[in-house]
């Protein structure tokens, strides 16, 4: 089975789209677009090819489009890490190339951290594990998640 994790800056991202979400549109449309997300995030556990190189961007990296915003991903063996999460109406090339040897060298020590958790505890984390016990972003923040919210 694929590994899908997620940095901290990705779950920072999807604590941001979703203040953001709720602040413009509502609870209800922020629950559904953080749903897309999770749902994006399944799909490409089950079906890791819909991963798509950009032009013009590193090809280490790969993407998938939910809604109005993109997967930023590396791919290591049966492991897939969301590095960022960034809106698809903004310079993604210029962007990507500002945080580009930061999110290999991230991407890097998830997967060292993944693998050696692996090897020790004989474990798989799964897409929906990472998001539900995201308690509040690690700056510490601590905004509660839809789910908290819903009291899941």
């Amino acid at each position: 089975m694929i590994y899908i994790g997620l940095s901290r800056r990705a779950l920072l991202d999807i604590q941001d789209i979703e203040d953001y979400s709720v602040e413009r549109w509502g609870k209800d449309v922020a629950a559904e677009y953080i749903q897309s997300i999770e749902d994006a995030l399944d799909l490409i556990r089950l079906n890791p090819k819909l991963l798509r190189p950009k032009p013009n961007i590193p090809k280490h990296l790969c993407f998938y489009r939910v809604l109005q915003h993109f997967l930023v991903c590396a791919v290591f063996k049966n492991s897939i890490f969301v590095l960022t999460i960034k809106h698809g109406a903004m310079d993604l090339p210029a962007r990507i190339a500002e945080l580009e040897p930061q999110l290999m060298e991230e991407a890097k020590l998830l997967y060292r951290t993944h693998e050696k958790q692996v090897g020790e505890e004989s474990c798989q984390v799964t897409v929906s594990d990472d998001l539900k016990g995201r308690e509040g972003p690690p700056d510490g923040r601590g905004k509660k998640t839809r789910r908290d919210r819903k009291g899941k």
